[in-house]
């Protein structure tokens, strides 16, 4: 799922707050669209949701309310902010939660803040944190650069000869 977007930037609050944001339901319906107009090809695949950022809280959203959730084989998702108490306490409810639950993994940068907005529902052996470049700039830049994607993967990978990656 994608990021923050159009007219997005003004519900970006509203997720710590609201049970529910119509972006939120309106990645859950997209799921429930694409396994009804597809149901074969989902029943017979692994189905890995994805997302930043705000994308991500919207691939956790579909992954653990959506009538199809079963068919989500994971959730990876990035420096995602979480949820409304409301919604933590309305999903926990649900005899699906652990279940769901245990397919979201998230990355986050060491230096992003995104991620720790709202009541978190991602289990927390599965939270990885990855190390990031400092930022570089005045505060305004380094507070957005911590959080775009590319920061994620600004350290250049590096080989060994036989190509695995060195640590």
């Amino acid at each position: 799922y994608r990021g923050t977007g159009g007219d997005e930037w003004l519900t970006n609050a509203s997720i710590m707050y609201e049970e529910s944001t119509a972006h939120q339901l309106e990645a859950r319906e997209y799921l429930d669209s694409m396994v009804e107009r597809f149901p074969n090809e989902f029943k017979n695949s692994h189905v890995t949701v994805t997302g930043h950022s705000a994308g991500g809280n919207k691939g956790m959203y579909a992954t653990m309310t959506s009538q199809y959730g079963d068919y989500v084989d994971s959730c990876i998702v990035m420096d995602a902010p979480s949820y409304s108490p409301e919604l933590v306490d309305k999903m926990e409810s649900d005899p699906n939660f652990n279940e769901r639950r245990s397919k979201i993994t998230m990355v986050c940068g060491q230096y992003d803040y995104v991620h720790g907005l709202g009541e978190p529902i991602v289990d927390p052996d599965n939270l990885y944190y990855i190390k990031t470049a400092p930022a570089e700039g005045d505060i305004g830049e380094r507070a957005f650069s911590m959080h775009l994607s590319q920061y994620l993967f600004k350290y250049d990978i590096v080989k060994d000869e036989n190509g695995n990656i060195v640590t």
